[in-house]
């Protein structure tokens, strides 16, 4: 097997799903100085709406958000960005080697599109694989019939595909 590509695309693949990483904690308020000191914002909610570093996100957010301040806190952000990032590179390259060999019980492809250049397949049946991942199909219907929320619709598939394969593999879902 030829592994230069890997070895060209690794490094790269790591830092860019590093700074996606990090970018989601600054979105949420916890980031580093450059001496790893934690910088914290503060968080004001207003019935269902969570403020934090001039972003608002649904209330529900706020315990998720506690548990990543927790791991930054015990871990330290850098090794919580590179854990994560390493974490959800290792789950996706084992999720597209599984839809290529159809290992996968739906058949369709989770991270890519046979006919369309940048589209997911599974985002096209969406409502026929919902309840095959564990997930409420009328809330699915109702994400892909609003037209506008196919990226939240998105994650809640890729959630539930990782979910589904947490059943046969703990260590790595």
């Amino acid at each position: 097997m030829n592994t230069s590509n890997i070895k060209k695309y690794g490094p790269q693949a790591r830092n860019d799903f590093m700074q996606a990483v990090a970018k989601c904690l600054n979105q949420f308020g916890i980031d580093a100085d450059k001496t790893g000191e934690l910088l914290i914002s503060d968080v004001s909610i207003d019935g269902s709406v969570m403020q934090v570093a001039g972003n608002s996100f649904d209330a529900k957010l706020e315990k998720p958000r506690q548990k990543l301040l927790a791991r930054a806190q015990k871990q330290g952000f850098t090794q919580l960005v590179e854990h994560t990032a390493y974490t959800w590179f290792n789950r996706l390259c084992a999720i597209r080697y599984m839809e290529l060999h159809g290992y996968l019980d739906h058949g369709l492809r989770v991270l890519s599109h046979p006919d369309k250049a940048n589209s997911f397949e599974i985002l096209d049946h969406a409502q026929d694989v919902a309840q095959d991942l564990g997930l409420n199909r009328d809330h699915i219907i109702e994400l892909k019939l609003a037209g506008n929320k196919d990226e939240e619709l998105y994650r809640e598939l890729l959630l539930g595909q990782c979910h589904a394969l947490h059943k046969a593999m703990p260590f790595l879902f």
